[in-house]
């Protein structure tokens, strides 16, 4: 009789996250609707749906302040008070974003799993986030001269 072994698969496989840490980090420099969406999706990897939904909103909210500027340039001719407005608003929302979202999810890896977890890599989103943040730039200068043009005729 022969008896055939098998390999015993880990009960829980480490999951595959972006660091949260450097997460963070980055949202200094693209904003932290780019925080909200890499934690978004690290909450999927790790089958958060709660915090998920929740850094969903954090990006909605994210987008709709970094949208006002350039939107409300169409009707106002006083760039420099949107400006400090939005600029107000986005850093409200980054230390609301930093204490009440970012630091959850800090918390939680460090936690859940204090020996480590798999490592996603940043290849594929940072060249995606660039090509966002370059979208933004040209639509906020072109809604932002055509305000400027619409405002003058």
């Amino acid at each position: 009789m022969q008896i055939k072994q098998t390999r015993q698969q880990p009960a829980s496989p480490l999951p595959l996250l972006w660091s949260p840490l450097a997460t963070v980090a980055l949202s200094f420099l693209f904003t932290p609707v780019f925080g909200a969406a890499v934690q978004m999706l690290n909450w999927r990897a790790l089958h958060e749906v709660g915090h998920a939904r929740s850094s969903f909103w954090w990006c909605m909210a994210g987008c709709v302040i970094l949208l006002l500027n350039p939107g409300l340039a169409l009707i106002q001719t006083d760039t420099r008070v949107l400006d400090s407005c939005t600029a107000t608003l986005m850093l409200l929302y980054m230390t609301g974003w930093l204490f009440l979202s970012a630091g959850t999810q800090i918390r939680y890896v460090r936690r859940h799993f204090p020996q480590g977890y798999g490592h996603r890599s940043w290849k594929r989103i940072l060249p995606l986030t660039l090509a966002a943040c370059a979208f933004y730039l040209l639509m906020s200068l072109t809604l932002t001269w055509m305000g400027q043009v619409l405002l003058q005729s």
